[in-house]
């Protein structure tokens, strides 16, 4: 099975503000990345590049937006129609912000030879075909993930582009499920890249590219964390082996002491009494001797005396 990336686009409403300031890699909008979320590279940031339409240059996305909100307003005499996105930020407080319908912006997967004008011929034949222009593309390089996150060398690049495009071109635009796929089948054959399987097939939802990190990220932590879990049982098993161990050695080492000390004590008093044995049969032997030379009786019961005497002490 292959393991190249497979080519997708997905396209969605711009948030203006938030879109220009990760494409063109504004310095706070980095300070401000959770690494749980997004890995940006900053030695890879230099691989990067972009494409301003001639009508963007020195323009901000919110500055045009304002002037499609001029436009729409002055040629319908009514507000330009957004869509209000609800969302939560980091301390809790809940928030609403627009987002334009007539700017809209696509993630599209590419490798890592991947040129910045495959994605200009991609966003060419687009404009032939639906009247979308691109306003801006973004090809980065320095995004990705850890497979691990404890280790650095296990760095996934994240090789995709962005392509902000204006999508009412003095009229609203509307792309139906076919014109999408169709879209799919395009950028494949623009960047030489295999198809993706169709939405239809698989019956998934697009995932955001960074919701795809982290979804990615979190069942990584999850496998290691089963891991680590794991491996914390069996130190544990080893540890409770080893202490058991070293208990039976204690032991073993304390009752060969005390054996020890028993043998010295034992040997001891082996010794006292081969002593007292011999000294009984020294004495016993001079009694026979006496009697042998036919001592008188008060001799010997003098000696049996001091030998009676011996054996009482």
């Amino acid at each position: 099975m292959s393991q190249k990336p497979k080519a997708s686009v997905h396209v969605k409403l711009c948030n203006t503000a938030q879109s220009e300031r990760h494409n063109r890699r504004d310095a706070e909008y980095i300070k401000s990345l959770s690494p749980k979320i997004l890995y940006v590279s900053l030695d890879l940031t230099k691989h990067n590049a972009s494409y301003v339409a001639p009508e963007m240059e020195g323009v901000t996305l919110d500055q045009y937006l304002e002037s499609i909100r001029v436009m729409v307003k002055e040629k319908t005499k009514r507000a330009m129609q957004e869509n209000d996105v609800k969302y939560t930020d980091k301390n809790g407080k809940p928030h609403v912000r627009k987002e334009a319908i007539p700017i809209r912006e696509c993630v599209v997967v590419t490798e890592k030879d991947t040129k910045l004008k495959d994605l200009l011929r991609f966003t060419q034949e687009v404009e032939k075909r639906w009247g979308i222009k691109a306003l801006q593309v973004h090809l980065h390089r320095d995004e990705g993930h850890y497979e691990d996150p404890d280790d650095k060398n296990t760095w996934v690049p994240n090789d995709h582009a962005h392509i902000i495009w204006d999508w009412k071109t003095g009229k609203s635009i509307k792309l139906n499920a076919d014109d999408m796929s169709t879209m799919q089948d395009m950028v494949a054959e623009a960047l030489n890249m295999e198809r993706g399987q169709k939405k239809s097939e698989i019956g998934l939802d697009h995932l955001e590219r960074n919701d795809f990190i982290l979804q990615k990220q979190e069942k990584e932590k999850k496998r290691l964390e089963e891991e680590k879990r794991k491996a914390q049982g069996e130190k544990d098993i080893a540890e409770k082996k080893a202490q058991e161990a070293k208990e039976q050695t204690r032991k073993a080492n304390e009752e060969k002491d005390e054996a020890e000390k028993k043998t010295k004590v034992t040997k001891a008093e082996l010794s006292t009494f081969q002593s007292k044995v011999t000294e009984r049969r020294v004495a016993i032997d001079r009694m026979d001797e006496d009697i042998a030379d036919g001592r008188d009786d008060g001799q010997i019961r003098k000696v049996e005396n001091g030998y009676r005497g011996g054996r009482s002490r």
